[in-house]
């Protein structure tokens, strides 16, 4: 339930994001407070860290590429690439 709160508060910051609503330094102390959330709470339901399923995990990741892609007209930069 609280992973899913968090979910509905990150989308929230991302819409307001697009929207052009926040400054640069905005966007980082907003993204830092639900990535501090996130590791609080994945540290306390999963206290000896959660195992990846890799197809499921590539799959989610296409999915969440062709949402930003067909929602909001962006292309995902995955971190330590170029594109």
């Amino acid at each position: 339930m609280a992973l899913d709160s968090l979910f509905i508060d990150a989308q929230l910051e991302w819409e307001n994001i697009y929207a052009g609503r926040f400054s640069d330094i905005e966007i980082m102390n907003r993204r830092h407070k639900l990535m501090k959330l996130q590791h609080d709470l994945e540290a306390k339901n999963f206290p000896d860290g959660l195992a990846t399923n890799r197809p499921m995990f590539e799959l989610a990741q296409t999915e969440a590429e062709t949402y930003f892609k067909t929602t909001y007209d962006v292309e995902v930069v995955h971190a330590g690439t170029d594109s």
